[in-house]
């Protein structure tokens, strides 16, 4: 990993002479900040643009797939026990989900967790009704 050292002003000035340790910092900074180097700026989610690429899609799909079950960022299929129907973008804390699969069918096992419905889930209807994917947000 190369190492981050920020560039003096004192090395840009008018008639400054131009050194071995300018050019390698010219060479490894952009480097460190890519490998995210201490004390280097951060590339801001902005600069990475929306386009999707292989590359992109197999770094997402890798962290994703090696994730334990019930990790912040994973989907379940959850059944909700809760008093109300939560609609899509509702949270509801983990003592009110159970393991479902998409016929209602549920292990009594407490999630933990906070986690956001992606559908609706009509939890005085019981069963399937109860029961849509779930994200968890914390």
């Amino acid at each position: 990993m190369a190492d981050y050292i920020p560039i003096l002003n004192s090395q840009l000035e008018p008639k400054a002479p131009v050194t071995s340790e300018l050019m390698f910092q010219l060479r490894d900074n952009p480097i460190a900040i890519t490998e995210g180097a201490v004390g280097a700026p951060r590339i801001q989610d902005a600069a990475l643009g929306i386009t999707s690429t292989t590359a992109g899609n197999t770094w997402v799909r890798n962290r994703t797939a090696t994730s334990a079950l019930g990790a912040v960022g994973t989907y379940v299929m959850l059944q909700y026990i809760g008093p109300d129907t939560l609609q899509p973008g509702d949270t509801a804390g983990g003592d009110d989900l159970r393991y479902s699969s998409a016929g209602g069918d549920t292990v009594v096992t407490v999630v933990p967790g906070t986690w956001r419905a992606m559908g609706v889930a009509d939890a005085p209807a019981g069963g399937a009704s109860a029961t849509t994917l779930f994200l968890r947000v914390s």
